[in-house]
């Protein structure tokens, strides 16, 4: 086994502690950054066309940050965003007939679906994302149709003569994607009809002289009027308000299936066992129509200044969490992630569930690891089990082998391993040692370091980064970490909220009791 050397390990923290403390951040300004996470509002307007016709435009929540995605002279109306968030569809006027149009969410791809059809109102995206149903005219027919995304498949489910209906329009899809609710005039008067997605059972729901139109759904309730959940995320609510008597043996799995259990010491907190997954930051930015920009500083191996090989990280702007410079499947941590994006999903979760997400304190995680010197322990190197820590292992396509390894053996990862690959602690985590380091929710301030460590490494002394922005906590370690004193239990770095690296990751805790 390589030991350790105080010069080796302080020019490794130096290279950890520089990329870290924001001396080179993502470009951006920060309130740009957070508000990518955020829903936006498309709309129509003819704010900048001379000649009156309408572009398609997005916009922040608060109205701030506009701009146009479309810049073609045609009149354009009825947006409709994908359920993804993805995909912009919208009606597009070509001469005398209107025509559907999808794009990506940035304006970018825009592809016409419906050349052979007459649009003549709103556009509603099937729940899964595949189809569009929309009204059209064509022959002397007015139609209620169904169309993939691609412009593939045209089907229409509802349809009767033009001179006998001045109306039909206004379809909306119900949440089950079975049924679609429209305005109908087959009678002579705008009701409410609906028909089944594959054309059968249309019904008309409204008879009175009165125009009834404009329908759409409403989620259903449950029977104490509480909005009902999808994929049984209502019972996984009302199981965690029952919850505090969760256990490492009878964790609470919510409904992305994370497993949480008592933090020891800390009443109605529970955290999650693992290291948040790859597949579960997917769930979060498919739902929210997030979309990461602005790179990830990842690892590199490049000659110091008397030719040796040398440790570096360089901001890569084609870099994301999907995309890390190296292999991750569904089970893998979440690399590449910065405070704010890990806090945003959080809060997402929190919107999903009802239930109180949040990051962990540096406390709570110092609970949940225990009172040992180390994450597994009280000796060193790590036994075999311990971790995915920096071993025989590391990168193979690095040069050398004067690397300072945590021990002598290949534990078969050279990067992130799978959650719980490795065992347990006493009191049923994962990977709080190694693997990635893990945002906490506090302020870095120097003083959660002892004297003998920041003596040791003085840039742990910074707690702001270049710009003034307060650091965050980051926890347990990575896996290209082997040196002993970077490995302590007690040990904790800073970073600026904004940045991201391939070795920086996240967990969760639950609240479920007033603490």
């Amino acid at each position: 086994m390589k030991t350790t050397t105080i010069t080796g390990s302080i020019a490794l923290a130096a290279t950890l502690s520089t990329v870290l403390a924001g001396h080179g951040q993502q470009s951006g300004k920060p309130s740009e950054r957070r508000s990518e996470a955020r829903c936006q509002i498309v709309f129509a307007s003819n704010r900048d066309a001379g000649d009156g016709n309408g572009g398609i435009y997005i916009m922040n929540p608060d109205g701030s940050g506009a701009r146009r995605l479309t810049d073609d002279p045609a009149d354009k109306f009825s947006p409709s965003c994908s359920p993804d968030g993805k995909r912009i569809a919208f009606v597009h006027e070509t001469g005398e007939s209107c025509h559907i149009r999808v794009m990506d969410r940035n304006g970018g791809n825009q592809t016409d679906v419906t050349p052979d059809l007459d649009v003549t109102g709103g556009l509603s995206w099937s729940p899964d994302g595949e189809q569009i149903a929309f009204p059209s005219r064509r022959d002397d027919q007015e139609d209620i149709n169904i169309i993939n995304a691609d412009g593939s498949a045209v089907k229409k489910v509802a349809s009767h003569a033009e001179e006998d209906s001045p109306i039909i329009s206004t379809p909306c899809w119900s949440p089950d994607g079975k049924t679609i609710v429209f305005t109908s005039a087959q009678d002579g008067n705008p009701e409410i009809h609906t028909v089944n997605s594959d054309g059968t059972d249309q019904q008309r729901l409204t008879d009175n002289p009165a125009v009834d139109a404009w329908p759409c759904w409403c989620p259903a309730l449950d029977s104490d009027g509480e909005g009902r959940q999808e994929d049984g995320q209502r019972a996984a609510r009302e199981q965690a308000r029952q919850e505090p008597h969760a256990s490492k043996e009878r964790p609470f799995v919510n409904s992305l299936g994370m497993e949480f259990v008592p933090v020891p010491g800390k009443a109605g907190v529970l955290m999650c066992r693992t290291e948040t997954r790859a597949k579960d930051f997917r769930a979060y930015a498919l739902a929210a129509g997030y979309r990461q920009q602005g790179g990830v500083w990842v690892c590199k191996v490049k000659k110091d200044g008397k030719g040796a090989p040398a440790v570096a990280w360089e901001l890569d702007s084609s870099a994301s969490w999907e995309n890390c410079g190296f292999a991750q499947g569904a089970e893998h941590p979440v690399v590449g992630v910065s405070w704010e994006e890990a806090r945003d999903f959080c809060h997402w979760l929190k919107r999903k569930e009802g239930l109180e997400y949040r990051l962990p304190s540096d406390g709570e995680w110092s609970a949940a690891a225990g009172i040992a010197k180390y994450p597994w322990g009280n000796s060193w190197p790590p036994p075999e089990g311990a971790g995915n820590y920096f071993g025989k292992e590391g990168p193979r396509d690095w040069p050398d082998d004067h690397w300072t390894t945590a021990y002598d053996r290949d534990d078969g990862y050279p990067h992130t391993a799978p959650v719980a690959s490795f065992t347990e602690n006493r009191n049923g985590f994962f990977d709080l040692g190694g693997n990635v380091w893990e945002w906490c929710e506090d302020r870095y301030q120097a003083s959660m370091n002892d004297a003998e460590r920041l003596e040791a490494y003085p840039m742990l002394k910074s707690e702001k980064a270049d710009d003034g922005t307060p650091f965050r906590v980051l926890r347990g370690g990575s896996w290209n970490l082997g040196a002993a004193d970077l490995l302590l239990s007690s040990c904790r770095f800073g970073g600026p909220p904004t940045i991201r690296h391939d070795f920086n990751g996240f967990r969760v805790v639950l609240v479920v009791s007033g603490s």
